[in-house]
């Protein structure tokens, strides 16, 4: 919902912007995006609703991290593969 949406947009740049002792709460309550599967939709969500470049750009690495992780494809593996198929 927009509260939550609000909310995780605060902590995203909090993540980005902030000093070392706020980046680290606000990382800690953004874990189980990183870490949990069934955030995923909520990735997408936020891609999908928010206009905060910082909460799109850590909902983007969430949602791709699950997408590359069990395939250990790193970052540089993926611009190549993607340059690759689509020229």
């Amino acid at each position: 919902d927009l509260a939550q949406l609000q909310l995780v947009e605060k902590l995203c740049a909090e993540l980005y912007q902030s000093s070392n002792i706020e980046r680290q709460k606000a990382e800690a309550q953004l874990q189980e995006f990183t870490t949990n599967i069934k955030f995923v939709q909520h990735s997408r969500f936020i891609l999908d609703n928010s206009s905060s470049p910082f909460a799109r750009m850590f909902a983007s690495y969430s949602f791709f991290s699950f997408l590359l992780f069990p395939l250990q494809i790193d970052f540089l593996d993926c611009i190549f593969i993607f340059f690759f198929f689509f020229p």
